[in-house]
């Protein structure tokens, strides 16, 4: 009995200098291009950083980033509690018909602060411009469309309730209602979601555009081109929950018939792009980067059009499928992120007028995202 014991002492000594042993030897990485995040790199030790708990934080985060064949670990432990009868891991669900959807009980704290900042932004900006000319789209994201497709009994946050508290609280009209035509679409069994992503899907973004338009009592462009681009993505809530079968999904971009010149210009001119897509992330992880290259803190379109309208699209990655669409209507569409701008809205607005403005977010990150603070800051 003693020398099993010895052995199994061993065998796990042995283990964990062997892991301790890689991890040294193996470079830390910068990004992972399968979470499409960038890594906690080995953290600074000194007397301050250890007394305040940032230390400890940050060597917790570094040994979970940096943990030798992290990707395969997932893999294996995504599958294995699938088999065991899981259906939910890693926050995501295992849902039907093949989607993984993120998992959103409760409502976050989060979402009592960045409400009242939202309502006095559009508040403010709708006495300033006129209600005429500022919209505000929420956007249902899968966990509220698709509960249909969730496991028995999974809790998801009321979105509803979200939408129709910020709903009462600004100018009626500007506000875009977007979850019955949602819901209407999903029951004729329209793919508004990507199955691995929390993205819309183009045709998601479409829809929301075409609801956009009616609030405005414009026309909306129906002449498109609709090609797959790309027929294997795998996305972000892929990244968190991969089991061996899972479908890739098809990401699908619509081009006008009658082609048209535009440019994007990222964070005020450091670079730039011809076009709305950037095809160079076809060959990469992260294919919805595809829309407009990815994030950036400010991303400006200029177009053909010479109307002397500019919109201020105040967003999260979900305006980055629906911004193409928009773009046809306004001689510049200025696309400012909050999560990456390091200033405040209203300094920004003084120095970018523009004479339209929508706020667009998808409903988690509109309650999550402490940068919403900035609307009034």
């Amino acid at each position: 009995m003693k020398r099993k014991h010895l052995l199994t002492a061993a065998v796990f000594l042995a283990l964990i200098f062997g892991l301790s042993l890689v991890n040294l030897l193996t470079p830390d990485r910068a990004f992972s291009e399968m979470e499409n995040k960038y890594l906690q790199q080995r953290p600074k030790l000194t007397l301050e950083r250890l007394f305040n708990g940032k230390f400890t934080a940050e060597a917790e985060k570094y040994v979970t980033d940096q943990f030798p064949g992290r990707d395969a670990f997932i893999g294996v432990k995504t599958q294995s509690e699938y088999l065991l009868g899981k259906r939910d891991t890693n926050g995501v669900y295992f849902a039907k018909d093949g989607y993984l959807i993120e998992k959103h009980p409760v409502l976050d704290p989060q979402a009592e602060k960045n409400i009242p900042r939202l309502t006095a932004f559009v508040n403010e900006a709708a006495e300033e411009l006129g209600a005429e000319h500022v919209r505000v789209l929420i956007a249902p994201t899968a966990g509220e469309l698709l509960r249909d497709k969730l496991p028995a009994y999974a809790p998801e946050f009321s979105q509803e309730a979200l939408f129709e508290q910020i709903r009462r609280e600004i100018p009626q009209e500007c506000w875009v209602e977007l979850l019955p035509a949602f819901r209407e679409a999903a029951a004729r069994g329209d793919q508004l979601y990507y199955r691995t992503d929390h993205h819309w899907t183009t045709q998601g973004a479409y829809l929301a555009y075409v609801q956009w338009c009616r609030s405005l009592g414009l026309e909306p462009e129906t002449d498109f081109e609709v090609r797959a681009v790309s027929d294997a993505f795998y996305g972000t809530i892929y990244s968190k929950a991969r089991l061996s079968d899972t479908q890739p999904d098809t990401i699908h971009a619509y081009f006008p018939q009658e082609p048209r010149d535009y440019r994007l210009e990222f964070d005020l001119g450091k670079e730039g792009l011809e076009g709305l897509y950037d095809e160079r992330y076809l060959s990469k992880k992260d294919k919805y980067s595809y829309f407009l290259g990815g994030n950036h803190a400010v991303t400006v379109i200029t177009g053909p059009e010479k109307n002397g309208k500019a919109l201020l699209l105040v967003k999260d990655s979900y305006a980055h499928s629906i911004a193409p669409f928009l773009a046809d209507e306004y001689e510049q569409v200025i696309l400012l992120d909050l999560r990456y701008y390091n200033g405040s809205l209203k300094s920004f607005r003084e120095e970018h007028p523009a004479t339209d403005i929508m706020v667009l977010y998808n409903a988690v990150t509109f309650c999550e995202d402490v940068g919403v603070l900035k609307m009034t800051s």
